[in-house]
């Protein structure tokens, strides 16, 4: 329960930052580098908390002392992490 309130906190954070992000993009001469930096802050964000689901999942999924066969843990990774 407290990763589902954390979690969903850490959305709102993203959602505020995406608010932002379009407010800076209505203006008319918008600097660029500060939109930059704030879509990378959304990325690292996003990325921040699908580790923190991903963690979560293989917890639940792999209580310990179970194990998960390298290829499932390798297809897993490879779809939560990359692009």
């Amino acid at each position: 329960m407290e990763n589902q309130v954390k979690t969903s906190r850490h959305l709102k954070i993203i959602q505020g930052q995406l608010t932002g992000i379009e407010k800076m993009l209505a203006v008319t001469d918008p600097d660029c580098m500060e939109i930059l930096t704030q879509l990378k802050s959304v990325q690292n964000s996003f990325r921040s908390i699908s580790q923190k689901v991903a963690q979560n999942m293989l917890e639940k999924s792999f209580p310990e002392g179970t194990t998960m066969k390298e290829k499932e843990l390798k297809q897993f990774l490879d779809f939560a992490f990359n692009d």
